[in-house]
């Protein structure tokens, strides 16, 4: 995910979504009763996959801190009864449910966790994905060659065990940091690769993520007809299977692209749609970078003081992602505020403008 700013009052393009490979638990990680464990009750085990079942269910509905909540019951549970496969598998449940949460330290912690577990049990399957986690959360911190590293091991380890979902996630997840380095052609070539494969394995979820990120990727090529094309063929998929951020995340790849041919009230619309749903499922880093174009769209209008608004607004937000950032070490720190930047300058110079320079310094001072 990632904003470009090809000028203050020209264009603003937020938005790759990056593919989710780990989904709520499924049948196979479901709690058995271990027969050789006199601790392990059957009681237990009902318990922990009810947690589980509710979990998922919470999941699907976008409601991310109440599976939290539930992963972590059934997380203590598998420690009792002593199941590690299960325990990794929460684990990478939990830290892809604090990623989309904009939780990232707690993120990269869960997956760390998670991946010692599957390294130690020799589960490549589950390595690859924790080590997709891990890029995933590194990506979103502005962090992109470190997160390149962890998807590069990855990628290999699921064309190994036959995970073609897996391959074309690692793929997608390439694409899209690369595009976060301006490569953009490298980007396109690596979401070519991925879109056969997720249409081969009917994983209509993963072809929205491939046609929602080529339509991302057009835009700082300014060929915004064709980002408009392949943002329209991801959006109604995305509908289909229930994805609200994805969702959310076309509808402001269209609003981008009607931006950048400068029809700011179409564009408007559609990041007024975008707004609830990322607000609705959490997604607070995106919300950050969508109010951030919002207030840019309003200074293109001349509407200073609503601009004004949607950058406070922004800031608010973002500033809420730094304080649980704290806890990260300061180069995963400094690479956020380093991705945030630009907007904070462009708030306190909208701010100067109005002679408000006491609250424009106030801003300057949170870099």
């Amino acid at each position: 995910m990632r904003l470009i700013d090809l000028g203050w009052a020209t264009a603003f393009t937020l938005g790759l979504t990056i593919t989710p490979l780990i989904l709520p638990t499924n049948s196979t990680t479901r709690i058995l009763l271990p027969a050789a464990s006199a601790q392990s009750t059957a009681s237990q085990v009902a318990e922990a996959n009810r947690f589980i079942n509710q979990g998922d269910q919470q999941f699907a509905a976008s409601q991310y801190q109440a599976a939290i909540q539930s992963y972590q019951q059934a997380l203590r549970i598998s420690r009792e009864i002593g199941d590690r496969t299960i325990e990794a598998n929460l684990l990478l449940n939990l830290g892809y449910s604090c990623y989309l949460l904009s939780q990232y330290a707690q993120s990269i912690d869960y997956s760390r966790q998670a991946l010692s577990i599957f390294q130690a049990l020799d589960n490549r399957t589950g390595e690859a994905k924790a080590l997709n986690n891990l890029g995933i959360a590194y990506d979103l911190l502005g962090q992109y060659q470190q997160a390149i590293e962890y998807y590069q091991q990855a990628l290999p380890i699921y064309k190994a065990v036959g995970d073609r979902n897996g391959e074309g996630g690692s793929l997608t997840n390439l694409g899209a940091a690369y595009g976060s380095l301006g490569q953009y052609q490298r980007e396109i070539e690596y979401y070519q690769q991925a879109l056969p494969i997720f249409r081969a394995v009917d994983n209509r979820d993963g072809e929205a993520t491939v046609l929602g990120n080529l339509g991302a990727a057009y835009l700082p090529l300014s060929q915004y007809q064709r980002a408009i094309d392949y943002s329209q063929q991801a959006l109604p998929i995305y509908r289909e299977v229930g994805n609200r951020n994805g969702e959310a995340k076309s509808l402001t790849n269209l609003g981008a692209a009607y931006s950048s041919l400068g029809q700011y009230q179409q564009s408007i619309e559609y990041y007024q749609q975008a707004l609830p749903i990322f607000r609705s499922v959490g997604d607070r880093n995106t919300e950050g970078l969508l109010l951030a174009n919002i207030g840019r769209l309003y200074a293109a209008n001349n509407s200073p003081q609503s601009a004004i608004q949607q950058l406070k607004l922004s800031v608010e937000v973002r500033e809420v992602i730094r304080a649980e950032l704290r806890q990260l070490p300061q180069a995963s720190q400094q690479a956020y505020t380093d991705s945030i930047a630009d907007d904070y300058r462009f708030l306190a110079e909208l701010l100067k403008q109005q002679n408000r320079n006491q609250e424009a310094q106030a801003i300057l001072n949170l870099l």
